[in-house]
């Protein structure tokens, strides 16, 4: 820790070296990254979020091997302790195993320790870096309170009942957040099919033009250098709006790659590339090109209003893929866009009626499901004050 501060009678400020030991996992080469193995290779991303793994049948010393209930600590980028609940694996270099030596410090009292310091690390270390690397002699050398194994013991038992309370509370609040998500598709369910009953349908050929568009090579720099036009991938279908672009590319690359300039207003959709959630629609604020992962889709004004559209996708776009024949990850296509059914009133007051009720509704439940998420945030917060006065022996 880099504040030195007045520890209670009976607590030491010493360096982590003097209470554990850090060991370091192994690099591999890619033709030693196996699609099917003996072992699972714990690298980087699987210890966070990616379920995307490689094996090994390489036989290793027993140090370079984690089991479960083995302490870890993820060194790289984005980093911090966890406490290992899988099989047998090989840990990858990115990523410490720390022994304890028991006689001075419990498994549960290092993890908390660890959890606790990795904000004070981030100052130590970040320099207003995006990416952070703390290397094993600086970790080793970091000071901590280290109270006597009684109060270690204590202090782990009393963190592990207030944060029993404060992890339900924050279930709590996610159910309240997917509730609010629940209620909007059942709405929009529920209009739409209020709507089918008792309007017509028209294939969206019939109202609107659908295209995509590519991806000048990346090799050629004159598609790209001094670019002025905008390009979009489909990584921008998950937001309302479409206020900036991936990448600028020149007028060239849109006439030689026989690019469409969209207009402003136009919604875009995603073929494929985004993972299986509703509303994987936008809409450009910008005049843009687009990758041959989006489908592009330019309304006749006059026939339909713009956001009626947009939120019949919002409410339809699962529904569409399923129709697909993507396998695992299903993707749309052009012919499935233009040829969807749309129920679609005659008269646009009517649609206008419409987008007004969803927008509104909308907005409500954004704000309920933003107090929630700020009820959380707090929640988090209080998780770090408790950690903070238990490592200042207030607890």
């Amino acid at each position: 820790m880099s504040k030195l501060y007045q520890l209670p009678d009976g607590w030491e400020l010493g360096e982590l070296k003097t209470v554990c030991t850090f060991i370091n996992g192994r690099a591999y080469k890619q033709a030693e990254l196996l699609s099917d193995g003996k072992y699972p290779v714990l690298r980087f991303g699987n210890f966070f979020t990616n379920n995307s793994w490689y094996y090994s049948d390489l036989e290793l010393p027993r140090d370079k091997y984690c089991d479960q209930g083995d302490l870890l600590y993820a060194w790289s980028a984005s980093f911090g302790p966890k406490i290992w609940d899988g099989v047998k694996s090989i840990f990858h270099y990115h990523i410490w195993k720390i022994e304890p030596d028991y006689s001075a410090v419990t498994k549960l009292y290092l993890y908390w320790l660890l959890y606790w310091d990795v904000n004070q690390i981030k100052a130590d270390f970040g320099s207003g870096t995006t990416m952070i690397h703390v290397t094993k002699g600086a970790i080793e050398s970091r000071k901590v309170p280290l109270p006597p194994i009684p109060e270690q013991k204590r202090i782990v038992q009393k963190l592990d009942a207030l944060f029993e309370r404060v992890d339900k509370a924050i279930a709590l609040l996610q159910k309240n957040i997917a509730a609010a998500d629940n209620f909007m598709n059942s709405v929009l369910n529920d209009v739409f099919s209020d709507l089918e009953q008792n309007h017509s349908s028209r294939a969206i050929k019939l109202f609107a033009h659908v295209g995509t568009g590519v991806t000048p090579l990346k090799t050629n720099q004159a598609y790209y250098d001094n670019g002025t036009i905008n390009w979009i991938t489909s990584k921008f279908t998950g937001e309302p709006y479409v206020n900036k672009a991936d990448e600028l590319i020149t007028a060239l690359a849109l006439n030689e790659c026989r690019l469409t300039l969209n207009p402003i207003g136009t919604l875009i959709v995603a073929l494929y590339g985004q993972g299986k959630t509703r509303g994987q629609v936008s809409e450009l604020m910008i005049e843009a090109a687009t990758n041959q992962a989006v489908a592009t889709i330019l309304v006749d004004n006059s026939k339909c209003i713009n956001k009626y559209l947009k939120w019949y996708f919002k409410k339809s776009y699962l529904e569409l893929r399923e129709k697909s024949n993507g396998g695992t990850q299903q993707n749309l296509n052009l012919s499935i866009i233009k040829s969807t059914l749309v129920p679609l009133p005659e008269d646009l007051s009517i649609q206008q009626k419409i987008v007004a009720y969803l927008e509104g509704l909308s907005i409500q439940i954004e704000q309920v499901k933003s107090a929630q998420q700020q009820k959380m945030q707090n929640l988090l917060g209080l998780k770090l004050s408790i950690l903070d006065q238990a490592f200042h022996g207030k607890l």
